[in-house]
């Protein structure tokens, strides 16, 4: 085998003598380097402590504590919640219909308006599309409020109000809240 059938850097170890394109780096480190490490705040008085704002001169605007007017849920004196309360509105004698909700009404002692919402899976197997519904209702019926004071009110959505448009929607209960308003007008 002649000698040079191998490559230079197989036949010998590697030193810095038989690779001239690599230095001697030490492993020791020099004790006078400073640490690699950037100072913490508390370790620099000058620097603040915390990476937020520095708060504002002079007053400052209170945090707001209620939610906007279009946010408001209904109080739990404005809801039916016991079953009892929605059978008796069920079985009372003022009912409208139209093709996404049936609305049951009965008089309350009450000098406001309460309202039950049943939004049953027939509507629609999704709960996203059945919690949109129950929001619309409750978004209108909020708004008509004030003029549907002394009643208890049971809102049943149909299987056609979880494929409709949300406008759609708004319309249907706009409708029958007039409605609602007119008859008890009458009485």
């Amino acid at each position: 085998m002649p000698p040079f059938s191998q490559p230079r850097w197989l036949r010998e170890p590697p030193t810095a003598k038989n690779r001239p394109d690599e230095t001697h780096i030490s492993t020791q480190r020099d004790q006078t380097q400073a640490h690699p490490r950037l100072p913490c705040p508390h370790e620099d008085h000058r620097r603040t402590p915390h990476t937020c704002r520095a708060p504002c001169q002079g007053p400052q605007a209170p945090e707001r504590l209620t939610l906007p007017p279009a946010r408001r849920g209904l109080p739990r004196s404005h809801r039916l919640r016991r079953p009892a309360e929605f059978k008796t509105v069920l079985k009372g004698s003022l009912r409208w219909r139209d093709d996404f909700f049936g609305v049951y009404a009965v008089p309350n002692p009450h000098p406001h308006g309460r309202l039950g919402i049943v939004v049953s899976r027939k509507t629609s197997p999704r709960a996203v599309v059945r919690n949109r519904v129950k929001r619309q209702i409750r978004e209108s019926f909020r708004g008509c409020q004030e003029k549907l004071a002394g009643l208890d009110f049971v809102v049943v959505a149909s299987p056609g109000a979880g494929r409709a448009q949300t406008a759609a929607l708004r319309a249907s209960l706009q409708q029958l809240w007039e409605k609602v308003e007119q008859r008890c007008k009458k009485s």
